[in-house]
């Protein structure tokens, strides 16, 4: 036989919550959130495009979350970090939004407000190859998270291979994203990895 709905007090409910808190915790570690953006597929082949795609060391867990948003758990930290710097956000010509797993992430009230991009500086005179100009660049579009050491090196911080400077951004879509910005006597064009898949109207 059912029974009505138990009636639970608020403060048993945060009672608990902070006996459990180090439990929660430890569930959401090497966890981040993902969403295609633009375009919806089945969710096996979404972690098999991925698996292909990023190339991961160890396995991961993939839940369903509904609205869209996945949460992949990582079996390794590096991985976790891989995926959020390094690897690439681009599936079926549509960007792959991925963000650190946040507590109390509720779908029915969030917004695509933000996410990590890549932004290129096509043409960047090679004398403005130094990690602190374009950390200083990547402020003007958003919050800096590293520059791609893949075309710096770091004794003689020169180019070394590759035709662009590339710096990763956390990128704020309630803000107008700069298309270009001005250095001295000439202007930089900034070119936005996956960005023309991107509906802002939606």
């Amino acid at each position: 036989m059912f029974h009505g709905p138990i009636s639970v007090e608020e403060a048993d409910v945060d009672s608990y919550l902070d006996m459990e808190e180090s439990n929660m915790d430890l569930l959401v570690t090497a966890t981040v959130r993902i969403k295609l953006l633009g375009k919806t597929i089945l969710f096996n082949s979404l972690v098999t495009l991925i698996i292909m795609l990023w190339k991961l060391e160890d396995g991961f867990d993939c839940i369903d979350l509904g609205y869209g948003f996945y949460a992949m758990k990582f079996v390794s930290d590096k991985d976790c970090l891989k995926v959020l710097t390094e690897s690439p956000k681009k599936i079926m010509d549509h960007y792959l939004m991925v963000q650190q797993w946040r507590p109390n992430f509720l779908l029915k009230r969030v917004e695509v407000k933000s996410t990590t991009m890549w932004i290129h500086l096509l043409g960047l005179p090679i004398e403005y190859f130094h990690e602190l100009f374009l950390v200083s660049i990547g402020k003007f579009v958003g919050k800096p998270i590293k520059v791609d050491f893949n075309l710096i090196g770091f004794n003689t911080m020169l180019a070394t291979r590759g035709k662009f400077a590339r710096i990763l951004v956390v990128v704020d879509f309630d803000k107008s994203l700069l298309p270009k910005v001005k250095i001295r006597r000439f202007t930089q064009r900034i070119k936005y990895e996956s960005i023309h898949v991107i509906c802002f109207s939606c």
